[in-house]
């Protein structure tokens, strides 16, 4: 005889009979934001601990040292290597400063590489490659800036001081950026930021470039920031796009303004302002998601606000310096000034040396770590005539690897060794 086949019950709450809407046995996206929403109403996804950061970390790394690698694989992994560590450290800022004293270790870098055709991340007529994250003054995000718009102010703001870049600048002020900078600097300047990026706006935002030929043989940042096509955030990364245009000042429709942003969404979500087409923009979104995209409208934020408001970290800015003093000197308006600054060296203090006994202020805010190329951290400042004659460009050297087996640390893996050893001493942040 076969056997019976048990009868399915119907009954309201025995399970399989009767299946609600938000419960499937393949839980639709509102189920998971719905129970992500549940278990971490604070930070509104994950990567954030409901309790806003203490201390924000930078590090400075001279843009040289990836002349020292062979090949472009092994440059842009040891570039991969450093954005890692950042993500997992959660490090708010990245500076890449350029190391006069070892500027003949770039000669491996063609300028025509690093400062041809599409500039950085723009180009030459309407690319895809304008990044610019400014709102109405804020540029708490920092990076490189571009204009999306063929012929229109192309030189406004191509030099910002501290030697963050304009993507799109013109051919006539490339003589400028090859100055100031070693092609190498912008190679990793450049890699950086395209790891930091999500994914899902990369496309929007750069161009086709020989800088990022094996970007995509490179482990991703996985940071909370980087969302999938289904999971829900209270802040999300966006780029705005071409819909609902605006009027211009002689009433004619504006092509490049919009109030409709790409989060990486099924559907572009609207914002609550006007911006150029081609803006990266943070988003501040219901924490529960609707049934319908149509329904929301993000709020543009400071790219600041997911760790300072909710512990969550959101990814860091990259800064290009010329020299070591505007590494120190051009700290960006929105953090105010570097409250301590160490640098790193093997004739440093030995931080684990009970008798240094080696602790952070509560009152630090900012910290910036300096770490040195090929040569060490002393040469790049010795080299450097910007710094001659300063004594208070650090406040403490360390020596994080006193027992070290090896007669050379790199600096990536300094970078590695040293926010391992300082995370102690940053308490919950």
């Amino acid at each position: 005889m076969g056997r019976r086949k048990r009868k399915r019950s119907t009954k309201e709450g025995e399970g399989e009979g009767e299946a609600e809407p938000s419960e499937s046995a393949t839980p639709s996206a509102a189920t998971v934001t719905s129970t992500r929403a549940k278990n971490e109403p604070k930070s509104g996804g994950k990567g954030g601990n409901g309790v806003p950061y203490r201390t924000h970390v930078s590090i400075a790394i001279p843009g040289s040292i990836v002349a020292n690698a062979q090949g472009g694989e092994l440059q842009s992994y040891m570039v991969g290597i450093i954005a890692r560590f950042a993500a997992v450290f959660r490090v708010g800022e990245i500076i890449v400063f350029s190391d006069k004293g070892e500027a003949e270790l770039s000669s491996g870098f063609s300028l025509n590489r690093a400062l041809g055709g599409n500039e950085l991340t723009g180009g030459s007529g309407r690319s895809r490659g304008g990044v610019d994250r400014r709102r109405d003054g804020d540029n708490d995000r920092g990076g490189y800036r571009g204009d999306r718009d063929r012929g229109r102010d192309r030189d406004r703001d191509r030099d910002q001081g501290d030697g963050q870049l304009a993507p799109s600048a013109r051919h006539d002020d490339q003589s400028k950026a090859e100055q100031a900078f070693a092609p190498s600097d912008l190679f990793m300047a450049r890699l950086l930021q395209y790891l930091e990026t999500p994914q899902y706006l990369r496309k929007a935002l750069f161009p086709v470039h020989p800088d990022l030929r094996y970007a995509g043989l490179l482990n991703p940042l996985d940071a909370p920031h980087h969302l999938r096509f289904r999971e829900w955030a209270c802040y999300r990364e966006g780029v705005v796009t071409r819909a609902n245009r605006t009027k211009g000042r002689g009433g004619e429709a504006d092509a490049d303004s919009s109030n409709m942003a790409d989060v990486g969404l099924e559907q572009p979500v609207r914002i609550d302002r006007f911006l150029r087409v081609g803006t990266r923009v943070t988003l501040r979104l219901p924490e529960r998601r609707p049934a319908r995209l149509s329904e929301i409208t993000g709020r543009t934020v400071s790219p600041a606000d997911p760790w300072r408001e909710d512990g969550m970290y959101w990814g860091y800015t990259v800064r290009l310096a010329p020299n070591l003093a505007a590494v120190v000197d051009n700290c960006p308006p929105n953090l105010g000034r570097y409250d301590l600054v160490l640098g790193t060296s093997e004739r440093g203090e030995n931080m684990f040396d009970p008798n240094v006994a080696f602790s952070l202020p509560p009152t630090v805010k900012n910290l910036l770590v300096v770490f040195g190329g090929v040569q060490g951290l002393e040469h790049a400042r010795d080299a450097d005539d910007s710094v001659r004659g300063r004594d208070d460009l650090f406040h403490r050297w360390l020596n994080v690897c006193p027992t070290q087996g090896s007669r050379t640390i790199r600096t990536e893996e300094a970078i590695g060794i040293t926010l391992s050893a300082l995370q102690p001493h940053l308490g919950d942040r």
